[in-house]
């Protein structure tokens, strides 16, 4: 122990709840940039659940590598994420309708058949990959 205080955690230990936190940041993230994606090119890539998914895992994996609970946590995270890239999708596009306004009933019923069989399928591969990504933790490089 040093004079400056405690000691740092161990490499790839931190605390559950900056785990947590922090992949909470990569879900959201990810949502953005789900539902800019889907704005610009005006489709729905399910492929970005993968990439969400992963995000999450690695981040709640550098914190928290191999706990079971975490590593669960990150799989709720990804679908979460998932969700709420769709719903941003969905807001992105009301709002560039220049309506002027925003109406939650007209999204939420639009919102299921913008999801679709497929990507429910995709979000359930992402939460798959964010538990296994987390329960992995981060590979380190082989060093030269």
């Amino acid at each position: 122990m040093s004079s400056y205080g405690t000691a740092p955690p161990p490499a790839g230990r931190g605390s559950t709840g900056v785990a947590l936190l922090a992949g909470a940041g990569a879900a959201v993230a990810g949502a953005f940039g789900w539902g800019l994606i889907t704005y610009a090119t005006r489709h729905q890539f399910s492929l970005v659940a993968i990439l969400v998914g992963v995000a999450v895992g690695y981040t709640v994996g550098r914190f928290r590598p191999g706990q079971a609970g975490t590593a669960v946590a990150s799989g709720v995270l990804a679908l979460l994420g998932c969700a709420l890239g769709t719903f941003l999708a969905l807001i992105f596009a009301a709002l560039a309708a220049r309506t002027g306004r925003v109406h939650l009933s007209v999204i939420m019923h639009a919102y299921p058949h913008s999801v679709g069989v497929l990507g429910i399928v995709f979000w359930l591969l992402a939460a798959f990959l964010g538990f296994r990504t987390a329960m992995s933790g981060p590979h380190s490089r082989p060093s030269r």
